[in-house]
């Protein structure tokens, strides 16, 4: 067999366990409204309209170009592109329709559109939380070892937890407003097209100034803290968007230090952030290859709290600290003029 029938079947047998996986983990209510529902709405946890924007022929590259895994697609379809399956039609259409409006996007930011944000921000993280559970039980049943599995479960349940009373919390808000709950730390409208789609939450392990804010190890989820990431191409312009809820307060420090920055800098770290620390973008295939080929953007996507392939520490790297974690300035800023799309 050679290294190319090799990498189809890995893909096909990948394809066919996740498909199991989540044929396991999806529910029969939706997570908004909580009724049943015989078929869930197929949603983008980054809004359609942005994707299509920089697409090239449909299709958009997706975060494993940078993670060197060859049973990995790197490339998919818009339609393919970032969705989950958690919501019905009813409460896709109507819960998100101030936010998912490219006009609304370039005005001034409404709580309640950023509180739209937040909601779809968590369901998606929620779905992958759900699955993840899914995934190890799977794993545990196929190699019957069961040694860590405790551990496991329980970060992986606290963190369904975490996310389902966030979820709770920001539909209230909607239902409820209250005055300025919200704190932007960066809210810009690019004069031009980025080749860069992104829209998650995120918790940073340490600030600019490299202070702690986040123990990623900390198996009790309600403990980190979010910021919530918006990068959305339009037509001609593009939407940039940091965002906590006042009750995320360890952040205010953070925007205190974002705030005296360049705006060059800004750009770069909100750039870093992504990179760093998730795994929901989609980038233009127009952009060259010797920027895709960076070896230090490869390096980021593979590092995990400042450790290096995937937190796997070596013995070199523990005993000659060998490893030095990638800086913001290290990698290409794909929020430029000079990367725009045309």
């Amino acid at each position: 067999m050679g290294l190319d029938d090799y990498n189809i079947e890995s893909k096909i047998i990948l394809s066919r366990f996740y498909n199991r996986v989540k044929k396991k983990a999806r529910g029969s209510r939706c997570l908004l409204c909580g009724k049943k529902t015989d078929g869930f709405c197929k949603s983008h946890s980054v809004p359609q309209f942005s994707l299509k924007y920089i697409a090239e022929s449909g299709m958009v590259f997706h975060p494993s170009i940078f993670m060197d895994i060859e049973s990995l697609d790197v490339e998919k379809g818009v339609m393919n592109s970032g969705i989950f399956q958690r919501i019905c039609r009813e409460c896709d259409g109507r819960f998100f329709q101030d936010y998912e409006n490219e006009r609304n996007l370039q005005k001034h930011l409404t709580d309640k559109i950023l509180a739209e944000i937040c909601i779809k921000n968590v369901l998606y993280t929620l779905d992958e939380k759900i699955e993840e559970k899914a995934f190890y039980s799977e794993i545990i049943k196929e190699i019957e070892f069961k040694a860590d599995y405790g551990y496991i479960e329980k970060s992986v349940n606290n963190a369904i937890k975490k996310f389902e009373d966030e979820l709770c919390f920001y539909k209230s808000i909607l239902q409820s407003p209250s005055e300025n709950p919200f704190r932007i730390i960066f809210y810009e409208v690019l004069p031009y097209r980025v080749p860069l789609a992104a829209q998650c939450l995120l918790s940073p392990s340490h600030d600019l100034w490299n202070n702690e804010i986040n123990d990623l190890a900390e198996i009790h989820s309600d403990k980190l803290q979010i910021l919530h990431l918006l990068v959305l191409p339009l037509k001609s312009t593009s939407v940039i968007l940091l965002f906590y809820h006042s009750k995320d307060a360890v952040y205010r420090q953070l925007q205190n230090q974002f705030n005296i920055l360049s705006y060059e800098k800004k750009l770069q770290y909100i750039n870093y952030l992504i990179f760093a620390y998730s795994s929901n973008y989609f980038i233009s295939k127009s952009i060259s290859s010797e920027i895709l080929q960076s070896k230090k953007l490869h390096a980021l996507a593979k590092e995990i709290d400042g450790r290096p392939n995937w937190g796997q520490i070596t013995i070199e790297d523990l005993i000659f600290h060998s490893y030095i974690p990638i800086e913001m300035d290290e990698i290409p800023n794909f929020l430029t003029k000079e990367l725009a799309a045309d």
